[in-house]
């Protein structure tokens, strides 16, 4: 197979791609938050009017429950200057402007901009209870767009790219690692676990998993060889890293269809250009190299 168009593509592209597959990701989690905009009302869990003494005692550990008290504490004094019409106000901004990317292309750093001030205020306002990885995963790929576009030359931007991807895979390692290191996942306990929560569970296939104690082994280690070896296929060259990177929308688009973790989708697949672009750099240096 030919993969001489990537290397002929502008960087810029690439870029561009991206940007837009995280802009998608920012307008559903915008949406999101609208929807669910009760969980910030004051008094509401995310509210800043709860205080830690209403969590209850009884279904964490004492490190946890410290962990929530200063959680709420923290959000009790942002409230008074983020209150949850501003939240809302701010992700309203933030659903228009990503429209505004498509349709203002000049303006792309700009809305870029704005778009991490927001986020950054909306983080600080959920606490660290209150957001997930996709969360920081978007916001480090929205500072590097920035970086690319304030980059003085060439080699800088495609430094850009290369540091995006090499993100992305350490997140997918560090990501297998500790679950490798964990015995609820190598012993196949924590997929059902976790089907069982309330937040992320999915009831039927809980109870799949009590009648057939054989898929949560089988499916906890498909993750962790997935997350720990198949992103080495981008060193193989573009076509492995083409094969990678098809199996890892799918399996985002699975655990976005089962659990809910719809951010991941956008966060992890908006890394896939400059995986791309990454893995054909680094065929054509070892290409180099033995000539």
């Amino acid at each position: 197979m030919n993969f001489e168009w990537i290397a002929l593509t502008p960087d810029a592209v690439f870029i561009r791609a991206s940007i837009l597959i995280l802009m998608a990701g920012v307008v559903l989690d915008s949406a999101e938050l609208i929807g669910h905009r009760r969980l910030y009302a004051r008094g509401a869990i995310f509210g800043g009017g709860t205080k830690g003494s209403d969590v209850a005692r009884t279904s964490v550990t004492p490190e946890v429950f410290a962990g929530y008290t200063r959680l709420f504490d923290r959000i009790a004094i942002f409230d008074r200057v983020v209150t949850h019409r501003v939240l809302l106000a701010l992700n309203g901004l933030q659903f228009v402007l990503a429209f505004g990317f498509i349709a203002f292309p000049a303006f792309t750093p700009y809305i870029v901009a704005v778009t991490i001030c927001i986020r950054l205020i909306s983080m600080a306002r959920h606490g660290a209870h209150g957001s997930e990885g996709a969360d920081h995963m978007v916001l480090i790929l929205l500072v590097s767009t920035m970086v690319y576009y304030i980059a003085p030359g060439a080699l800088a931007k495609r430094s850009v790219l290369w540091f995006i991807a090499a993100q992305s895979l350490l997140a997918y390692f560090t990501a297998g690692i500790v679950k490798a290191r964990h015995s609820r996942w190598t012993k196949g306990s924590a997929m059902r676990q976790i089907l069982s929560t309330d937040l992320f569970g999915n009831r039927p296939l809980a109870d799949l998993f009590s009648r057939r104690t054989w898929l949560g082994p089988l499916l906890c280690w498909a993750v962790i060889v997935f997350e720990c070896l198949l992103p080495l296929l981008v060193f193989t060259g573009p076509a492995g890293c083409i094969a990678f990177l098809c199996m890892g929308l799918v399996f985002h688009l699975t655990i976005a269809a089962i659990q809910g973790l719809n951010l991941f989708v956008f966060a992890f697949a908006a890394s896939y250009p400059a995986l791309l672009v990454t893995s054909l750099d680094l065929n054509g240096l070892l290409v180099t190299i033995h000539r």
